[in-house]
Formats: C-alpha cells, structure tokens, sequence
C-alpha cells in the first residue's frame, strides 16, 4: 500500500462530503460513505453497525441530538492507526450524520399530512436548522479550501479559474482578481501545454478519478517554477463535469536540491579516475617537457660545451641553428612545447578533483575587496582584453553593506570569479553582431542564512535547461575544440563545494542571460567595517 498523507486523506474527504450532500437515497448515501471510507483507509476495515449494537472503543456513534443510525466500527488494522486521522473520521461520521438527518426530515416532511400544519410548522423549523448545520459544513470545507497550505483551484470545463485560494496565488504572483479572469494555459508554459491532457481526457471520461503530474508555470514575474499538480472532477447529479478540483504544490526547490544531489554524486564519482589519469598522464608529460628543455638548452649557444661536440662532428652550430630556422623546426618545438604546457595545466586541473588545495590556507577575506581585486586582474588579462573586450563591459556593483568576513583560499576564490567573468565575457562576445543592448555584468553580494553570497549575472544568450544540467560535467564545454578543456566551471564546483563546504547555484534563460550565485559560510557575524 502506498502510504496516504494527511493533506491526501482530507482531500478526498472533503470530495467525499460534496459528493454525499448531492446524495437523495439515505441507504445509498451509507453505502457509498462505507465504500469510500474502506477505499481511503484501505488497510482498516470499515463496518456498518446496528443502533441496537453495544458501543465499544472501537465504534463511533452515527448521531445527532435527535437521531442514531447505526455506528461505525473500526477493526482488522494491520498497523497502529495514527491518532491525527481519528478526528478526521470523527469529524466525518458527525457530518454522515448530519446529511442523512436531512434526508430523513425530508422524507418525513414529504409524507406528513397536510392537516398537521403545526407539526408541519415544527418540522420546518427543525430543517431550516438542519440546513443551518448544512451551511456550517459547507462553509468549513471551503475555508478549509481557502486556507489550506497547498494551492487550490476549481477550474470550469472551459478552463477558466471558477476558485483559487491564497496559497495558489502566491505561487503564481496573481492575485485572485487576475486568475479568475485567466485560464490555466494563461500560466503553463508553452512547452508544457499537452502535459495532462490524457489525464483530464481520462477524468471526463470516468476511466480515473484523479490525475498526478508534473509540468512548468510562468509566474507574473515571468519565473519558471515546476510545479506538482492532483486532479479530480466534480459532477452534478447527470453525472456531467462541473469543476477540476486541483492541488498545486511549487516543487521547484525541491528539483534544484535534487539536481544538486546528482551533480555532487556525478563529481565524487569522477574524482578518483581524474587523480588516476592525472598521476597516468603526468609521467610521460614530465618526460616530454623535459625532453623538450634539454634539446633547447642543447642547441643554445650559450653553452661552449654545445659548440665542441658540433666542431667535433664536423659541423658548425651556427650552421645548425640557420637549417633549423629555414626548416621551421623551432617553431615545432615552440608548438610542441605549447601543447605541453598545456596539457599540464588540464592534469593539474584534474588533479583538483581528488584532495582539496594545502597550497594556502585559508583565512577571513573580505569579499567586496576580493572582488575588486579580481576585476583589476580581469582588466589586464591578456585574452579578455584583446579577445573579449572586457574592458567595454559594463560592470554594475551591488554590494551589500557590512558584509561578514568569509573564511577562504582567497586565490581559489579568486580563481572562481575570474573562471565565471572570462565565461560571461566570452558568451556576451560571441553574440555581439545579434546584441540589442551594450554587455552588462552586474556582480551582486548578500547575507542570508548565515552565508554569503556571491552573484555574477550578465545579460548575454543564456543557455537552455539541457545544457545547463551539465555545465559543471568534466570536460564539458560548448565552445570550439581547442578553445576550451571543458574544466574550468568543474573546478569551480569543486573549490566551493568541496574545498570551501558552500555551494554554486546556476539560473539561465535563452535570451535572458545567466546568473552564477555563490554561498560561502560566513566566518563570524561581525561586519566587514568592525574586523580590524
């Protein structure tokens, strides 16, 4: 058995007792009332007891102040029952009651005489307050709609909103007046319109009676939030569709943790074979490079000892270098040289993957100065001057005021914001021929939660929901080949992550740019301005 909540358990009895108040036939109404309790609490056996039957603990009375109908009995539990569902039971049997005391007022009142007209009187009377009752139920559930932690919405055949609560409201960022004139394709996002049109299909034609399912919103604020929706219908006696009643729960923090949990399992997993390789790769690299060093040092002229091997061969050095020089070959030594290098620079890159960094330690740094710092370096950066023109970029700063101190390896830290700057630049810097507005940066600090936070966003291209799932995959890069390892933003993880124990959050739009955001606990609670 799939375990039910409690918000699930009152759902389906608040559609039990609409249902039950629609009802004519007294014996039917117990009938159904039996059917569906047995079906809500399916490892409970729900019976129908006699009025004559002895009460025990384990019956409830199907009472009012005038009359019983029987009671009902709870048994045959195959686990301790919880004790927050009794009064949901109870609450239930006393509404049971109070319908089929109508009912049956009703058919005494239909089958009074009409010369009894002070009976009649008194019955009347009697009804209007059983009706009274009725309205008080009635006005329960719907506050219970109304106030319920979860969105609720009734929606018309047609698709428009009949009733929303405030909950739903506040996932969506309308206000009541708005949604009611709305439909619910108004705020599903484009891609995810055909998501539950064979659940409502399935629901009119009565093979379920709920649907579960998944898909995306467009808050007021244009936000994309996902979103996990339950839906049942509501028909009149003819048994045709009145209303989807409809729970919405925002899952959307919930998918961004779980995403978080995969890509952290995906880097551990990676770590180790990134150490192997890098130790596998370093041996015959150290033999290249060196190689490469002593055939340069070699054929230098520098060295007397170079230009008395080459006369005792029978040849000059000088002669040597000008072949060497019309053949090309020191530039395929320069290149091969190059190449080196840079394959040292990926294995130590790699390397990060396998131990945090001893080479600093770290210390309280204040961020709004490490960040300037980091902007001055950017500025002077060979290829983000030349190539990205960096310099044209407009920089909004953003920072809060009395920012605690954050303790950290202020070069890895530096390492992260120039990595995401260089990115940022170079999207910005591809897209400069389809631009409508001059390259922007805005770097923005905060303090929430006891952590500080970095953000870096930049009106460039953005990225789609595919690509940035994998953006901090080793090795992953939507760049040219050879203009990037595809470790940079990997390594970047793994420095906040796991070297500083924060977190790095990535929000991208196609069209509206991305933004980088950077948690660091903080290192005390005293502001940056009170720390000498």
């Amino acid at each position: 058995m799939v375990n039910k909540s409690k918000e699930h358990i009152e759902h389906d009895l608040f559609l039990l007792m609409i249902n039950l108040t629609q009802l004519k036939d007294s014996d039917y109404i117990l009938q159904f009332f039996m059917e569906a309790m047995n079906s809500i609490w399916n490892d409970t056996q729900f019976r129908l007891l006699s009025k004559a039957t002895p009460l025990t603990d384990t019956t409830i009375p199907i009472s009012t102040s005038r009359y019983s109908f029987g009671s009902l009995c709870l048994e045959s539990t195959t686990k301790t029952f919880p004790d927050d569902h009794l009064p949901l039971i109870r609450n239930s049997v006393k509404m049971l009651a109070i319908i089929l005391e109508n009912r049956f007022q009703e058919q005494l009142l239909s089958d009074k005489n009409i010369r009894l007209e002070t009976a009649v009187k008194a019955r009347t009377e009697e009804l209007l307050e059983t009706n009274e009752q009725l309205k008080e139920t009635r006005d329960l559930l719907m506050n219970a709609f109304d106030h319920a932690p979860i969105g609720m919405t009734l929606v018309k055949p047609d698709n428009h909103f009949y009733r929303v609560n405030q909950t739903f409201c506040n996932i969506t960022g309308y206000s009541e007046e708005e949604l009611l004139s709305m439909t619910f394709n108004d705020i599903t996002h484009p891609e995810d319109h055909h998501i539950g049109l064979e659940f409502i299909n399935n629901l009119i034609a009565g093979k379920i009676k709920k649907g579960e399912f998944e898909k995306r919103y467009i808050r007021k604020d244009t936000t994309i939030i996902h979103i996990h929706l339950i839906t049942t219908i509501l028909r009149d006696d003819k048994g045709i569709p009145l209303y989807f009643l409809t729970q919405i729960q925002d899952i959307t923090e919930k998918k961004r943790l779980a995403e978080v949990v995969v890509q952290t399992e995906k880097m551990l997993s990676v770590g180790g074979l990134a150490a192997g390789m890098a130790h596998e790769i370093n041996n015959p690299l150290s033999v290249v490079l060196q190689g490469l060093q002593n055939i340069s040092r070699f054929l230098s002229p520098e060295y007397p000892k170079n230009h008395q091997v080459a006369q005792q061969c029978g040849i000059q050095l000088q002669q040597m270098h000008q072949y060497l020089e019309q053949r090309n070959i020191w530039e395929f030594i320069d290149g091969m040289k190059d190449a080196a290098l840079r394959a040292a620079k990926i294995v130590q890159n790699m390397l990060q993957f396998s131990r945090p960094s001893s080479t600093f330690r770290q210390q309280p740094a204040d961020l709004i100065e490490l960040i300037n710092t980091t902007l001055k370096l950017a500025a002077t950066d060979y290829d983000l001057k030349k190539q990205y023109d960096f310099r044209n970029i407009e920089i909004i700063k953003d920072f809060a005021p009395n920012l605690p101190h954050v303790s950290c390896n202020t070069s890895e830290i530096q390492q992260v914001l120039l990595n995401l700057l260089r990115n940022a630049a170079q999207a910005m810097h591809e897209q400069k021929d389809k631009r409508s507005a001059p390259p922007q940066i805005i770097l923005r600090t905060k303090y929430e939660q006891d952590m500080a936070q970095i953000e870096i966003e930049d009106n460039g291209p953005g990225m789609d929901e595919k690509i940035r799932k994998r953006v901090f995959e080793p090795f992953f890069t939507t760049k040219p080949p050879g203009a990037g390892t595809g470790l940079g933003l990997s390594v970047s993880y793994f420095i906040i992550t796991n070297n500083h124990k924060g977190q790095i959050i990535i929000d991208s739009t196609p069209g509206r740019g991305t933004k980088f955001t950077i948690q660091l606990p903080c290192e005390n609670y005293l502001s940056a301005l009170e720390i000498t």
